[in-house]
Formats: structure tokens, C-alpha cells, sequence
């Protein structure tokens, strides 16, 4: 049994660490009006879901126009600049001044990616 234990915490160790290889924040595209600010982006590894990323951070308005905007967050490949995931966040009750946090989680394939976030107003 113990042998078996072993071999599973090997095995989840590699493929833990796997994921923290190279990642990075890419381009922000911002808005007049509304603003997106990346503060962090984790990798990370589970059973079921395999290699993830957790991109939080926050969008805050800096205008009296109280429209919103709908903010993309994605995961491109590195090499090929390909999207891999992304995340809409709508933020549409903001006042002015006023922010909101956000935190999403994008599916990887454990290899080098960039995070891109736009704001669409």
C-alpha cells in the first residue's frame, strides 16, 4: 500500500508543477470608459479539470456614463498566438468610479500561454 501511496504523490507532484511553467500576462486593451487591471494569474493542476489558470483582478469605471462593457479574458498559446479559452465578464452596473472584482478560471493544456484581457464597450 504504501509503495502504491508513493507512486500517486510522484505522480501528482510532476503533474502539479507541470503547469506553473510559463505564463504571463499578454496585451490589455482598455476601454474609454471602462478599465481592466490583471493583479494575478495562477496555474494550477487537478484531477478532472487538469491544468488550469485563475486570472482575477478588477474592472472599474472612470466616467460619469453609466453604460457597461463586457470584458474578454483569454488564454493564447504562446508559439501560435491561438486562443485557448476565453471568459466574458459582463460588467454593466458600474457607477462612476466604482469597480468590481473579478476571477476566472481558464482551461490549458499545461504549455506557454499569454493572458489577454479586453474591454468592449
Amino acid at each position: 500500500m504504501r509503495f502504491w501511496l508513493g507512486w500517486v504523490l510522484v505522480f501528482l507532484t510532476v503533474f502539479s508543477t507541470a503547469c506553473l511553467g510559463d505564463l504571463s500576462r499578454g496585451e490589455v486593451k482598455q476601454g474609454e470608459m471602462v478599465k481592466v487591471a490583471i493583479s494575478d494569474i495562477e496555474a494550477d493542476w487537478a484531477p478532472g479539470l487538469g491544468c488550469h489558470y485563475i486570472v482575477s483582478g478588477h474592472i472599474y469605471s472612470t466616467s460619469l456614463d453609466r453604460r457597461g462593457a463586457l470584458v474578454l479574458v483569454s488564454l493564447l498559446e504562446r508559439e501560435t498566438g491561438s486562443i485557448r479559452d476565453t471568459r466574458a465578464i459582463p460588467a454593466y452596473s458600474l457607477e462612476d468610479g466604482g469597480s468590481i472584482p473579478f476571477r476566472v478560471v481558464l482551461d490549458g493544456e499545461c504549455r506557454s500561454y499569454l493572458v489577454n484581457a479586453e474591454v468592449k464597450e
